[in-house]
């Protein structure tokens, strides 16, 4: 499909009484490598003055024809004639993905001699040219009337004069003020005259009546060559070669102009190259090709003038009714078509056209009626989809899309970013879209479901693992899927008790070893001959001296360490004995406590007695 995707046509020629430029065609595209939306325009000189620049406001309106965005773009280096068009070759890219018509104001033109125009002009939609084909029956004679006056007769449209503007021949918008063609010179009085169908009726029918003239003349001619003939006949074998051969090419054209053309086809054959026989037969089967396209009711019709002219197109310039016939035959099957492969024809016929003639609006007629059915299948709904966006503004493609994407979710653009969601792991941001569907949508439902699962399936996986915070959220966010609320309740569970144990870690580790010890400071009594009076005196923080009934020495001073909150261990050295004794002092209350009392010597640790209670 290409790097540009078709969003809307820009169809409507737009111009302004004294605006030196017009708006002649653009489209709004997608830029599939970039992801932003592109603008291609196509202005029209209808100045008399070479134009060297142009600046051009745009206005951007939404769907709702409200301004979201306003930009200036500048067309520069250029040298524009009269009638020649320009812009189409430069990209302008939109900041807003919403804009979808557009208002042009023409605010600067500057010309080759360095004049400038700063004059606003807010340009408007005008009326389009007419096909040629518009004249009908008319329409060949239209084309002898300006080979006639000296105009040409190649890419010609129906001109159209009004008091604000004309369209020429040529197909180019002039002024009203402008007397002749700004591009090809032609007269506007002479087209108005030769334009008109009372003007073209009576020419028409003076070519019908010199015609008629022509052929009384030959049948006088032929009268008395007759007459002659008898005369002849006498003289002699000469004579007779020569009569009868004039009689079978007077019979022959008798037949052409009644329209017996097999007749006729076969009479002028047969004189061989007696007179011009030979361009006689040629233009008897041209004006048998062009009867059988005249009346065709069905393609074969259609196939069998095509032929004919081909036979003759080496000995008769017929190049342009073989093109008008594939365009009429193209034109018929469209009519005509039932079925895809139909239009599929018809578009193949116009495309082979498109260089030559105007089949724009033809192709989007196929290109619409081939959506139209893509979309009553469900095999080709994309297809559907893809064509009508293509098609923008074209018919009521806009509403046909709307219905389409209303019936098929899976096809919105919202969809298809769940579903790249859903695939690139953000499972999360294609649920919040999905969300905002038709919950009873079958595609709806299923790509939740598979949210849904991968979702689960990772909670059980951080469960596993003791992530206890990642299992929380996967769980949490899916709490009516399966047993989900039931692992939300476990987690609950767990993470209150690491909560209760991280306070309680917090309360313990509140208490200091100066607090311990201080509280230690005193006289103790307690059970046990050797701990009925001891007294623990505070040095400093972590330096503790001891005097009781059970120590070897007295004033001893040993190192405090904090064990725990409520528990704190004195390291004695003595060094008289060689040995350490180490106390484990541990709080039960304010005033009481139990002691643990060992002996470290040579021959290891020994507990000197089982848990001793101090009170003071």
């Amino acid at each position: 499909m290409g790097r540009y995707q078709n969003i809307v046509y820009l169809r409507e020629k737009q111009w302004i009484s004294g605006s030196p430029v017009m708006f002649n065609k653009g489209a709004l595209l997608r830029d599939t490598s970039t992801g932003k939306n592109v603008l291609q325009l196509q202005f029209a000189s209808v100045d008399i003055r070479t134009i060297r620049a142009v600046i051009v406001r745009i206005d951007c309106l939404d769907w709702t024809k409200k301004c979201v965005d306003a930009l200036e773009h500048t067309f520069n280096d250029l040298s524009v004639k009269p009638g020649e068009v320009f812009g189409d070759r430069e990209p302008i890219i939109l900041n807003d993905e919403n804009v979808r018509t557009f208002v042009f104001t023409v605010t600067n033109v500057i010309y080759e001699n360095e004049t400038l125009n700063t004059e606003e002009y807010r340009l408007i939609g005008i009326k389009g040219p007419q096909d040629i084909n518009s004249f009908g029956i008319y329409a060949e004679q239209f084309k002898k009337e300006l080979m006639f006056s000296g105009f040409q007769t190649e890419g010609i449209v129906r001109p159209y004069i009004s008091d604000g503007y004309w369209y020429c021949a040529c197909g180019t918008m002039n002024p009203g003020t402008a007397g002749e063609c700004i591009k090809c010179r032609a007269e506007k009085r002479k087209l108005a005259e030769i334009s008109s169908e009372k003007y073209l009726d009576e020419k028409m029918r003076e070519r019908q009546a010199q015609q008629k003239s022509e052929r009384n003349k030959k049948n006088k001619i032929v009268a008395g060559l007759s007459g002659a003939f008898i005369i002849c006949l006498a003289a002699g074998v000469l004579a007779v070669k020569i009569v009868i051969p004039n009689m079978h090419y007077a019979e022959a054209v008798k037949q052409m102009e009644s329209g017996q053309y097999d007749a006729a086809i076969e009479g002028f054959s047969a004189l061989g190259d007696f007179k011009d026989s030979p361009q006689q037969t040629v233009e008897t089967i041209y004006r048998k090709a062009l009867r059988i396209k005249e009346n065709a009711e069905s393609t074969e019709e259609y196939e069998e003038a095509l032929s004919l002219m081909d036979s003759i197109k080496d000995r008769k310039a017929c190049e342009d009714m073989i093109q008008k016939t594939k365009f009429d035959m193209a034109g018929f099957m469209l009519e005509n078509a039932e079925t895809v492969q139909d239009y599929l024809d018809a578009q193949d016929i116009y495309n082979s056209l498109a260089d030559d003639m105007d089949c724009e609006e033809k192709l989007l007629e196929c290109k619409y009626q081939i959506a139209c059915l893509y979309s009553k299948t469900e095999v080709h709904a994309e297809s559907a989809r893809e064509l009508f966006m293509e098609l923008g503004e074209y018919r009521n493609s806009e509403k046909c899309l709307a219905e389409l994407l209303a019936e098929h979710i899976e096809l919105t653009d919202a969809y298809k970013q769940a579903y790249e969601y859903y695939e690139n792991g953000s499972w999360d941001s294609a649920l919040e879209i999905l969300s905002g569907m038709d919950p009873n949508n079958e595609s709806v439902k299923e790509l939740s479901v598979k949210c849904y699962d991968l979702k689960y399936k990772a909670g059980l996986e951080y469960w596993s693992s003791k992530n206890y915070a990642e299992a929380f959220k996967e769980f949490n966010s899916i709490k009516d899927y399966k047993d989900s609320a039931e692992y939300l309740d476990k987690i609950k569970k767990i993470q209150e008790q690491q909560e209760a144990e991280k306070k309680a870690a917090a309360a313990e580790s509140s208490v200091s070893l100066g607090e311990l010890t201080s509280w230690l400071n005193g006289n103790w009594s307690g059970d046990g001959s050797y701990w009925k009076n001891v007294t623990f005196t505070k040095i400093t923080d972590d330096s503790m001296m001891l005097d009781g009934t059970f120590t070897r020495e007295s004033g001893r001073v040993g190192s405090a360490a904090k064990i725990s909150k409520s528990s704190v261990q004195l390291v004695f050295n003595i060094d008289a004995f060689g040995f350490k004794d180490i106390i484990v002092v541990t709080k039960t209350g304010e005033n009481s406590a139990t002691v643990k009392f060992w002996s470290v010597t040579g021959e290891g640790i020994k507990g000197k007695a089982d848990i001793i209670h101090l009170s003071r």
